[in-house]
This record gives structure tokens, C-alpha cells and sequence, in this order.
């Protein structure tokens, strides 16, 4: 029985991701959009809004999660919650000029995107997007559905919560814990503990918003 993949999304992220499945071989079968301006990307056919994959059973098809965290990193993880419970799977990506160890653990539905390094030891939950030209550093532990951004680095034995995100070019010193939900602004330096919810920004980074 064949296997159909579809792309959720049509913006940046997923064009970017779509054109990364064309350079390794995998065929994608069509795309989700709720833009209707359009009527394929990259030559793949936009199928409509997500209620098309009611003609795509779970048990013949995996998902590519294209949503990126422009706006609320929580909406690539409702996505992918809502479909994995209804007994969808997510295919997982890594672009070929990243650079894992072998010791690196990885969850289901992972996109390593180009020139991302991760080094011995590292582990990342589901649906985790480490962003181009990240760095993430031994024994470093990511929870599910974070977002670590471009040109960002988590030094070693850094320990994520889940949907966390780290903006881009931002630092994080070795051994500092980050709270479940926490953001970390573009550039930031963090030199201490983030507690869960809260966002910080700034060299050194301070709590800029705290948890409600």
C-alpha cells in the first residue's frame, strides 16, 4: 500500500522544507494552505485547507509540519498534537549538510535544517526545529517542540523545557535551565536560569516579560 506525504503549510518554513525534500529525493503529494492565492508551490499541488486530510486515512499517510514560529511557536505545537492524536506521523527532515553525532538522540518529527551542528551526547524531543547555522553543544537536552533559531548556541549540559524558543544569534551559557514556554530574544545572552513563561532579552539577558 503506497504512502502519501503531505506538506501543512505553505509559507517561508515550508517552502524551505519543501525544497529540502526535492533535494534528497522525497516526494511530497500536495500541500495544506488556508491561502487559496495560490495553486502550487514548487510544483507541488495545494490541496486546500486542512480539511482536506480527511480523504488522507493515518494509516496511509505522513505529515511534514510546515508551520514555523512566526507569531506563537504554540501553533507548530498544536499541529502537530492534533494530528498525531487523530494517528497521523510525522516524517522527520534533516538537511544533509547538518552535522550530528552519532550519539545524538532524536524524536519523531525532528527538522535539522542546514548547517545546524549538534554535538555528543545532545537529545531532542518531538517536532523540535534546530533553525540554520545552529549550534547545540554536548549533553544538551531539548524538550518537545522547541524552537532553537538561526545562528543560535546553547552551550553544554543546557536543559530546555518544552516549547521553548530561542531566538536568533541569541547565547546560552553552559548548564543554564530554561522553563517550559520560555522565550529567548534574537541576540540575547543567557547567563542564568529562565523560569517557564517568562521571555528575557538583553547582554546579559533579564526577564523582559514574566509569567502570567
Amino acid at each position: 500500500m503506497s504512502t502519501s506525504i503531505i506538506l501543512l503549510g505553505s509559507g517561508g518554513h515550508a517552502e524551505v522544507l519543501l525544497a529540502l525534500t526535492q533535494s534528497i529525493g522525497i516526494r511530497v503529494d500536495g500541500i495544506t494552505s488556508a491561502d487559496n492565492s495560490q495553486q502550487s508551490l514548487l510544483g507541488v499541488p495545494i490541496l486546500g485547507d486542512d480539511r482536506c486530510l480527511q480523504d488522507y486515512a493515518p494509516q496511509t499517510t505522513r505529515l511534514i509540519n510546515g508551520i514555523g514560529s512566526a507569531g506563537a511557536i504554540s501553533l507548530r505545537a498544536q499541529i502537530y498534537q492534533r494530528y498525531q492524536q487523530q494517528g497521523y506521523e510525522f516524517l522527520s527532515l534533516q538537511h544533509p549538510q547538518a552535522s550530528l553525532d552519532n550519539s545524538v538522540t532524536l524524536g519523531k518529527g525532528n527538522q535539522i535544517m542546514h548547517g545546524a551542528t549538534l554535538i555528543h551526547g545532545a537529545s531532542l524531543g518531538e517536532n523540535v526545529l534546530v533553525n540554520s547555522r545552529t549550534l547545540i553543544e554536548h549533553h544538551c537536552q531539548i524538550g518537545a517542540h522547541c524552537h532553537i533559531a538561526s545562528g543560535a548556541v546553547l552551550c553544554g549540559h543546557c536543559q530546555l523545557e518544552n516549547n521553548v524558543h530561542v531566538g536568533a544569534g541569541a547565547t546560552v551559557i553552559q548548564s543554564i535551565k530554561i522553563g517550559a514556554g520560555a522565550v529567548v530574544a534574537a541576540g540575547a545572552v543567557v547567563t542564568k536560569d529562565v523560569p517557564a513563561g517568562c521571555m528575557v532579552a538583553g547582554i546579559p539577558a533579564q526577564i523582559k516579560i514574566k509569567a502570567g
